[in-house]
């Protein structure tokens, strides 16, 4: 069993259910949806980057993928912003809203809030998963550094290309599902290494913050460390690297 169907388990997703999934990408964990509400559900996933976004598959390419394995149960929109006063969801709303690894991405934690707040409105109970900054395994410390030094180059120079553009410790994340409105009945950290998550991140890290440093107007102290951290980035070894731990919430 992977992580994505860990996770499905833990949040406990039934055949026939219908789930509005937020930040799909390329649909790790649609799929794995996909899969488990079978014929007799539904899955609506949206996302708001493009369909030419991503690498080396992108979101178009994705989704006729998934769709010709999953045909009437999934749906996916891309360039969608669930925030815009457009958006539709399902008339009869979701049984589930998920959001999986896709909070690090956002702006900023408001933004995580309003995402929060307005899917309350549209379904029942909210599965949430990110990766969790509290490391268990001295070969994450790869992770956590590729993520934050994109975080910390996204304040000073943003990218379209970067993975992390927010990084959301555990309380914050406690703090923006209570200020939604939602209450947390069940949380738990679970294992993933199977991930290729941190080998990506780190690839990521190297290929776009160099230029992000060079552009940003910041101290220079403040260049100069998160040159060192690539620096550290750059020595890793394959051996030497896990994904962190993913968090897990649901709430009502």
């Amino acid at each position: 069993m992977n992580e994505r169907e860990s996770l499905i388990d833990f949040w406990g997703i039934a055949p026939g259910s219908t789930v509005l999934e937020i930040g799909c990408g390329q649909g790790d964990t649609t799929s794995a949806l996909a899969a488990r509400v079978g014929a007799g559900g539904f899955v609506h996933a949206v996302d708001c980057a493009g369909t030419d976004y991503g690498a080396p598959e992108t979101l178009g390419q994705a989704r006729e993928r998934l769709l010709s394995d999953f045909g009437g149960r999934l749906r996916m929109d891309f360039d969608t912003d669930i925030l815009a006063p457009e958006f539709s969801p399902r008339a009869d709303g979701y049984d589930y809203a998920v959001l999986s690894h896709c909070s690090w991405y956002l702006k900023n934690f408001d933004e995580l809030v309003q995402i929060l707040a307005r899917v309350r409105g549209w379904a029942r109970t909210l599965c949430f998963a990110e990766w969790d900054l509290r490391l268990t395994d001295p070969c994450q410390m790869c992770h956590y550094l590729a993520c934050h030094v994109q975080a910390v180059c996204n304040v000073f120079a943003p990218s379209p290309l970067s993975n992390v553009r927010s990084l959301f410790r555990y309380g914050e994340i406690s703090d923006a599902i209570k200020t939604a409105g939602w209450a947390v009945t069940n949380e738990t950290r679970l294992r993933a290494p199977e991930s290729q998550d941190a080998v990506w991140e780190r690839g990521n890290a190297l290929l776009t913050c160099p230029e992000q440093i060079e552009a940003m107007d910041a101290p220079p102290s403040l260049k100069r460390l998160l040159l060192s951290e690539l620096d550290e980035l750059r020595g890793y070894r394959a051996g030497e690297i896990a994904p962190l731990n993913v968090l897990a919430i649901t709430g009502i």
